[in-house]
């Protein structure tokens, strides 16, 4: 209530807060939401309009007006720009890899959270509330239940032998419980900002996002040309025919068992210095 009176009384009433509301009309509204949005706020203005209209239906329930002017202001708004997580180049991922190598004050199941992430390139989402029990590290594959994906499909993830090492690595830590990522001393999911603290840590704030290191595989893997219905299977993206989306699951398979141990390789050489040049399948 503090904040909406707030906002009120910062936006709202020095320019119509005299106004007997029968008296106002949809150009005086417009006036004073276009001045929120003349400052590039336009969440702000989105939200502001929500609460004139409010403030407007309430008078015509209670018959102070016969129209909410309110209504024909939404039209007004624009769109805001599509804010996108913030992401390495190809450039920074050495330093970032030796970073979450180095650090003390991260725990080694949020340092493996990290790397499980970036080498797969799932969802934050998807790595918290994994279960031991989708792991087949015989075969050497993820397989995320449908309720767990965004797009609400199964999705199997071919795992690198970097990877299969970090999970080898994990289970020492929590294989006595059902999730990977655990509170310490829970058998809970860990907190969905552990990991992106401990990016905050290493003085990542405002330069990356844990969702951020899906879009790094993704650039990389379109720059070295690999083909870029795998990567969006990879990131299982929503395939619009759903029996093209299943079949393109199917099919691809081994070549994103192949293109994500390209990737891993890629990652482990970038840590040391090297280079790893892209696999170049035969057409």
């Amino acid at each position: 209530a503090d904040k909406v009176l707030k906002s009120l009384v910062v936006n709202v009433f020095p320019k119509i807060g005299g106004v007997p509301v029968s008296d106002l009309s949809a150009p005086e509204l417009l006036e004073v939401v276009q001045a929120v949005i003349d400052r590039g706020a336009i969440e702000t203005a989105k939200k502001l309009n929500q609460r004139i209209n409010a403030i407007l239906r309430y008078a015509v329930t209670r018959k102070l007006v016969r129209h909410n002017e309110a209504d024909n202001l939404r039209d007004e708004i624009p769109e805001a720009s599509a804010k996108h997580n913030p992401y390495l180049t190809a450039g920074g991922i050495p330093a970032f890899l030796r970073a979450v190598d180095a650090d003390t004050r991260m725990g080694e199941v949020v340092r493996i959270g990290i790397l499980l992430v970036m080498h797969t390139m799932v969802r934050t989402r998807e790595a918290r509330f994994a279960r031991w029990s989708e792991f087949d590290l015989e075969q050497g594959l993820w397989t995320i239940p449908a309720e767990r994906m965004k797009m609400k499909l199964t999705h199997v993830v071919p795992l690198s032998v970097q990877v299969l090492a970090l999970l080898r690595r994990l289970h020492l830590y929590t294989g006595k419980y059902d999730y990977l990522f655990v509170t310490r001393g829970f058998n809970q999911p860990m907190s969905e900002n552990a990991m992106l603290y401990a990016l905050y840590r290493l003085g990542y704030r405002g330069h990356l996002t844990i969702h951020g290191l899906r879009a790094t595989g993704s650039t990389l893997l379109n720059d070295k040309g690999f083909r870029a219905d795998v990567i969006e299977v990879a990131l299982a993206h929503k395939e619009k025919n759903k029996i093209r989306g299943a079949y393109n699951h199917a099919q691809y398979l081994e070549e994103r068992r192949e293109m994500l141990q390209w990737y891993s390789d890629y990652l482990t050489a970038s840590q040391a210095g090297a280079q790893v040049l892209p696999l170049r399948r035969k057409p």
